[in-house]
């Protein structure tokens, strides 16, 4: 699709600031004052080493988007128990002219079993950006990080086959019932098998919800 995840906009009203979640609530900012906090219109929610990052920085850098204090939350898969007022807190107040948007990126979310639900449950009408890549070249990126910061100790070929050992039984056996955590528990290949992935979130949000 060629769908903009943004609208061109050129709002004259300068950037609110910035602040820590610890050092404001969402409550402060009342209804009535120039700008409110509220949930993000776009999230980001995967893949894991597909250009998250990337293209996290060039959508900052349109002169619409008002950026959270922090590029991944985490708030869906990890942080769900500090609550919603934490996670709104993380975003700039937004001023009530239309055409400025907020968004966030947590590649993680993609494979989570959790956050499809909490998301809609929160923000039904949030567009979900999802950036994909060859699910080989995947693979190897997501290797050769882990072996950068000595996680991963196996040569490749060991990786990949004692992964592919234990995830195509389970494939031959259940299909599309194919339960998340096998996939979590291999995720050189799990990660990148991603039907498996998005069937949790397109369970939960139409197609028009989300860019791709």
């Amino acid at each position: 699709r060629n769908t903009t995840p943004v609208q061109t906009a050129h709002p004259t009203q300068t950037s609110p600031s910035q602040t820590s979640p610890r050092q404001t609530s969402p409550s402060q900012t009342s209804p009535g004052s120039q700008a409110e906090r509220r949930g993000p219109d776009f999230i980001i929610i995967g893949a894991e080493k597909c250009g998250t990052s990337s293209l996290y920085h060039y959508l900052r850098r349109h002169p619409a988007m008002l950026p959270p204090i922090e590029k991944e939350i985490d708030f869906f898969d990890v942080e769900y128990d500090r609550g919603l007022d934490w996670y709104l807190a993380h975003f700039p107040p937004m001023p009530q002219q239309p055409g400025w948007v907020t968004g966030e990126t947590s590649p993680n979310y993609l494979y989570s079993d959790l956050a499809p639900e909490r998301v809609h449950r929160h923000f039904p009408q949030t567009k979900l950006i999802v950036i994909l890549r060859n699910p080989v070249d995947r693979t190897v990126s997501r290797f050769n990080m882990m072996v950068r910061n000595g996680t991963e100790k196996r040569s490749f070929e060991v990786a990949i086959a004692e992964e592919l050992s234990q995830i195509q039984p389970e494939i031959d056996r259940d299909g599309e019932a194919l339960r998340p955590s096998v996939l979590n528990w291999h995720r050189h290949i799990g990660n990148s098998l991603y039907y498996y992935h998005l069937k949790r979130w397109l369970d939960y949000f139409p197609e028009s919800n989300s860019w791709s």
